[in-house]
């Protein structure tokens, strides 16, 4: 293995307590990077994604992602569809080898068990299929028997074969026995075309690594711009428009999909194509009021700690939307659409307002990203949600565990992965909407009802409140009332 990789692994494996072989490490960390804007370093997520083993036919990791969400029952997927009449999916193949070569004999079996597993979707009685990979079988099929309700005709699908060479692998793609395979998956008829294979070195694994604090380095053209004058904590600044294709470029990568991390410090999430706002910003979209879209919607704050500008052309480097959530994921919803992807010049006619702000001090990121959101219609408590503390108390309740408790810091659409019994909002933290206790035997007081708050590893006092746990969890009931700072007008 590549000596820098396998610095990165070992230290991966051991802040994550994976105490498992160096070729499953790495097949976890390749998981944990490749899939972070779906997994988000949730441990389970994690070693659910992993197939690897003595009947994976060469398959190390798969996903499968609807509307954004990793889903691993088919009736995950229709819950999601059920909910709009327009979805998306997504289809990831991903072998990873510690070997700092490029193999065509085995990225020739990963790509037969790709086929392989696509043939069982179609047909199960056509072929012998390992029961590992059976159930990934079953999500294909169920979103192929419901293709009426997806975007694409076809499934859009990636394929990546991950060592850690030095290079490309761009002569192992070229190999017969390669190309052969690829060629017989093209033909079954089921993914988005082209279907390729990506062979990727220790360079493209380390900028997925790097992925985790943001896009880095995107190139964007804004020529409808005016300078902000700068300060002492704020490099640059512009305020202008921006037209719908270079919008898209800072929303989505390569893929179509949303690009990592962009949202995390706006205090919501995409609230639904069904929610009032965003069916009023998709009909402004739709509709011939296109054209006023600059003097409807508020546009976009883009918060970067770098930004770099040449004439017209910038880069842009770790970077988030922290007003305009909602705006940009109807925005990627309608360049989905079939009528734009037909006709584009319907995006690039598009301007978006937009702000952009580059400062390497996070005080004022974090300033910027507060200050805007308190010019909306929003409550107190998605202002407080943006905190640092508030995050660090959602990252201390992530380590609880199974049988712990979880942190609803941004309001969302999608439903929970999570039972609701166990999940605390903003408000209910604050104490303004405190659980009831229950005689349930499976409520079990751990520490006195007046001890003391406890502080956690965040930082953050707690107090003391009752949470029903489940019959023969380890926690009884938690600690949950925690000093996150009010706004101050």
């Amino acid at each position: 293995m590549h000596t820098l990789t396998g610095k990165r692994v070992a230290k991966f494996a051991r802040d994550f307590g994976f105490a498992v072989s160096e070729d499953k490490q790495f097949e976890l960390y390749v998981a944990a990077n490749y899939l972070y804007p779906y997994l988000r370093d949730d441990v389970d997520k994690i070693e659910r994604s992993v197939h690897g083993g003595g009947s994976d036919e060469g398959i190390d990791i798969a996903a499968i992602v609807v509307n954004g969400q990793l889903v691993f029952e088919p009736s995950e997927i229709e819950e999601l569809i059920s909910e709009q009449a327009s979805n998306t999916a997504r289809v990831i193949f991903i072998q990873a080898k510690t070997s700092e070569s490029y193999d065509a004999k085995l990225i020739s079996k990963f790509l037969h068990g790709i086929e392989s597993v696509t043939k069982y979707a179609i047909n199960p009685q056509s072929i012998a299929l390992p029961a590992a990979l059976v159930d990934l079988a079953a999500l294909i099929d169920k979103i192929a028997e419901n293709g009426d309700k997806f975007q694409e005709t076809r499934i859009p699908c990636e394929v990546f074969y991950v060592t850690t060479s030095g290079h490309d692998g761009a002569d192992a793609r070229k190999e017969l026995q390669v190309t052969e395979a690829v060629h017989r998956i093209n033909e079954l008829g089921v993914y988005s075309e082209p279907f390729e294979l990506k062979t990727h070195g220790h360079d493209a694994l380390a900028a997925k690594l790097k992925e985790r604090h943001g896009p880095q380095n995107i190139r964007f053209e804004f020529t409808k711009r005016q300078t902000i004058p700068a300060t002492e904590r704020v490099s640059e600044a512009y305020i202008g428009l921006l037209s719908g294709t270079e919008a898209l470029k800072l929303l989505t990568d390569e893929t179509g999909a949303i690009r990592p991390g962009i949202f995390d410090d706006n205090v919501r999430l995409d609230l639904g194509a069904h929610n009032t706002v965003n069916m009023r910003i998709t009909r402004t979209l739709e509709s011939e009021e296109r054209e006023q879209f600059p003097f409807l919607n508020n546009g976009l704050t883009i918060i970067a700690s770098s930004l770099r500008g040449a004439g017209d052309k910038f880069f842009i480097s770790g970077y988030q939307i922290v007003n305009g959530g909602q705006t940009s994921h109807q925005l990627v919803r309608w360049a989905a659409s079939r009528r734009v992807r037909e006709n584009p010049e319907l995006l690039s006619d598009l301007w978006i307002p937009v702000k952009v702000v580059s400062s390497e001090d996070a005080s004022v990121r974090t300033s910027v990203a507060i200050a805007t959101n308190l010019q909306t219609a929003i409550g107190s408590t998605d202002i407080q949600a943006s905190s640092q503390t508030a995050k660090d108390v959602e990252e201390y309740f992530t380590q609880t565990g199974a049988d712990g408790l979880r942190y609803l810091r941004q309001v969302q659409h999608a439903a929970l992965d999570f039972p609701r019994t166990r999940v605390v909002t903003t408000p209910e933290l604050n104490g303004q909407s405190p659980r009831r206790s229950s005689a349930n035997p499976s409520e079990r007081s751990v520490h006195p009802r007046n001890s003391k708050p406890r502080i956690p590893s965040c930082g953050v006092a707690i107090q003391s409140r009752r949470i029903t746990t489940p019959p023969g969890s380890s926690t009884g009931w938690i600690d949950t009332s925690l000093a996150i700072p009010t706004p101050q007008p």
